[in-house]
């Protein structure tokens, strides 16, 4: 038998503080399509069920969100959409709760509950590991789902600690709240793997976003599991060194190269570092110019220091000259901090608006 474990897709989320308003809106229409396309998958690839591991939603969702989510699954009567709450879906039981739900649509209860598919057992706890224990039994396939952090030891609710779920015949934990692919060991037996989101809501979400394929009918006995991306824009924080860049023509060069297999629909930043060449100005301004039309959405993130030598600003009457004597004059100031200063000052002085 085959199930899709997936997790942290939030739906509705509202993505303003993330992304600039037109490409929120499209990217809010993209997290509903990525759940589509996993119930799609799951149904072309034969699956049982998919299992969402919390955080379907985000906050309070609309309820055009929740039909959305609903008529989906009605649409593909084969697959199970097994689904437990997490910290995110607070606000969605309710509507949920008042919504003519599909057959195929099981939202684990608070507790510990199970679902049985002819030997597999996928049982979820809803609630706190130290007040629910699951259980399972040994000779059967035994899948748990959890929502919340791992950690080397229980330190509030959402603590999920690998050495406490040992010996309790969990064959895989699959786990939301991590929004990248992860997994580790519970024991001789089992694993525990995050999904990570199926998409990216923003720079903190870069790279391949996808789900885990499993696969319990094996010659080995065990469950495999493996990470499938599921496509679409990818978000990319090109890290972009300025050392040694003396003129826009090099900054050019090194920041094409830098641009190797990324799609123009894709979603781009690059964050500058390294030394800065104070005669080099507008650098981002030009990057914006030279790729801001090729990619979906570009920008630019400034975490770079301007390379000074105070010697070169002895004999400078001008208020650059003054800025930077006053700058190495103060001794209270660490590397870091005189570093920022002369940064966002001389920038500041060449008429840019620094960000940092």
């Amino acid at each position: 038998m085959k199930l899709i474990h997936c997790s942290d897709i939030h739906l509705d989320s509202p993505l303003c503080s993330r992304l600039p308003g037109r490409l929120a809106s499209e990217r809010r229409s993209e997290l509903r399509s990525a759940f589509a396309a996993l119930l799609r998958r799951a149904e072309g690839e034969g699956a049982r069920a998919v299992i969402v591991a919390g955080d379907l939603f985000d906050g309070s969702p609309s309820p055009a969100g929740v039909n959305f989510v609903i008529g989906e699954v009605a649409a593909h009567p084969g697959v199970d959409l097994l689904y437990l709450p997490g910290n995110h879906d607070t606000a969605a039981d309710s509507l949920l709760e008042e919504s003519a739900l599909p057959e195929n649509l099981h939202i684990f209860p608070a507790g510990f509950s199970t679902v049985d598919y002819d030997g597999v057992v996928i049982g979820a706890v809803r609630g706190s590991l130290s007040e629910y224990e699951p259980r399972f039994d040994p000779s059967r396939k035994n899948i748990l789902v959890l929502h919340g952090q791992i950690a080397d030891s229980a330190t509030g609710d959402d603590s999920i600690v690998p050495r406490a779920l040992a010996d309790h015949a969990i064959d895989y934990a699959a786990l939301g709240h991590i929004h990248s692919y992860k997994s580790g060991k519970i024991d001789d037996r089992g694993i525990w793997c995050y999904s990570g989101c199926p998409a990216a809501r923003g720079f903190d979400e870069c790279g391949e976003r996808g789900f885990v394929l499993l696969e319990t009918d094996t010659p080995s006995g065990k469950i495999n599991s493996e990470f499938i991306p599921l496509g679409g824009r990818v978000f990319h924080d090109i890290s972009l060194p300025l050392d040694g860049i003396s003129d826009v023509h090099a900054l050019r060069e090194r920041a094409q190269a830098a641009l190797t297999d990324i799609q123009s629909d894709d979603i781009l930043r690059f964050t500058l570092t390294g030394s800065r060449d104070p005669s080099l100005s507008s650098y981002a301004e030009y990057l914006k110019s030279a790729f801001g039309g090729i990619y979906a959405h570009f920008e630019v993130k400034d975490r770079s220091r301007i390379a000074i030598d105070p010697a070169d600003y002895e004999g400078d009457i001008s208020v650059r000259g003054e800025f930077v004597r006053l700058v190495f004059a103060n001794e209270s100031l660490s590397d870091e901090e005189r570093d920022l200063l002369l940064s966002i000052g001389l920038r500041t002085l060449d008429g840019e608006r620094p960000e940092h």
